[in-house]
């Protein structure tokens, strides 16, 4: 057996082991024994050792900081993502992937934060939490900021240049190499930089490019014999996988304060565009009913650094009510209207 073959052996079997001893109801006995053969395995290899002290540490301190009992039905959930990561990612990322499962069942709470982020997310080279946002410097000298709850994964070597935009948004201000181009891709859109500064945001089944300087030729991953479409500073586009969008006018000044200063500005934006661009900047879900509050359209600027006070100052411009239930959900309800008089 290979030695790649084995390490993912290892850290399944990992994973396994929390899954059982999170999830056991047996007496006092059976789960010392079960506790004793787990000790047995930890110790028969240093590899065992080395994967269940990571898992053991990081569920450990969430623990510590929840308190949260233990839920058995999410054992055979996280059991069958964590053998789909083992055979998809490298050494490096099954072990990140199976912590992030043994976490979710043995600390069931703990796993509400993140679980509208897939793991691909929570698993790539570079990744924000929701509310914060980075700025990294990549190999090539590009300069690299991913807005909040964001992720990308970067492939760099002798021919290419290429960064994958997993989910959420980022801005680029790309270094030059004339023998490397940079790309930026998505499952729906290939973007190739002919110059420098541009953002790119991923809404579901959508890219949507915001050129700030130079230009990029964009095409569509569907259609990949279609000649690129070239878009220049101060043009937004949408891309689909099937096709692109018409080139629309940007407003460079007002998309320049979104990634400096953190201010949403909109302009006769849908609500709930609105409402998923918030959520973003927060741990926790926002529920909403997206067909309900679609009539509804946002001008003006938000401060992103609060999302929960401009959602409260929605509130004050459209009919809709606000409510939180702890610090992981807000439900954002339609006011009822009032009856005809009859």
């Amino acid at each position: 057996m290979s030695r790649s073959a084995i390490a993912e052996e290892i850290v399944e079997q990992a994973a396994e082991w929390q899954v059982l001893l999170s999830s056991h109801a047996g007496t006092v006995g059976e789960r010392q024994a079960l506790q004793a053969r787990y000790e047995a395995w930890k110790h028969a290899r240093p590899e065992h050792a080395q994967a269940a002290g990571r898992l053991e540490r990081l569920i450990g301190d969430v623990r510590a900081a929840t308190c949260t009992p233990v839920l058995a039905d999410a054992g055979q959930q996280a059991l069958a993502a964590g053998r789909r990561v083992v055979r998809r990612h490298g050494k490096a990322r099954r072990m990140a992937g199976a912590a992030l499962l043994a976490l979710a069942v043995a600390v069931p709470a703990a796993w509400l934060p993140l679980q509208h982020y897939s793991l691909g997310m929570l698993l790539a080279d570079f990744h924000t939490q929701p509310g914060a946002w980075r700025t990294v410097r990549l190999a090539d000298g590009t300069s690299l900021t991913l807005g909040s709850a964001s992720a990308a994964n970067y492939r760099y070597d002798a021919g290419r240049r290429e960064l994958e935009l997993v989910q959420g948004q980022l801005m680029v201000d790309v270094a030059k190499d004339a023998s490397r181009p940079f790309t930026v891709v998505t499952p729906e859109a290939r973007i190739t930089a002919l110059g420098t500064r541009f953002a790119v945001t991923r809404h579901e089944g959508m890219t949507e490019l915001f050129m700030l300087e130079s230009e990029v030729r964009v095409q569509a991953a569907g259609t990949p014999a279609v000649p690129g479409l070239v878009v220049r500073g101060g043009q937004r586009v949408r891309i689909w996988a099937d096709r692109v969008g018409a080139v629309q006018p940007l407003d460079v000044v007002a998309a320049g304060n979104y990634w400096h200063d953190r201010r949403l500005v909109v302009d006769d934006m849908p609500l709930p565009q609105v409402l998923d661009l918030l959520a973003r900047e927060r741990p926790g879900l926002v529920s909403f009913d997206r067909q309900a509050l679609a009539r509804y359209s946002v001008s003006g600027v938000l401060d992103l650094g609060d999302p929960e006070r401009a959602m409260q100052l929605l509130a004050t411009s459209f009919p809709i009510r606000v409510r939180s239930f702890g610090p992981w959900l807000i439900r954002i309800d339609p006011m009822q209207e009032n009856p005809p008089p009859g």
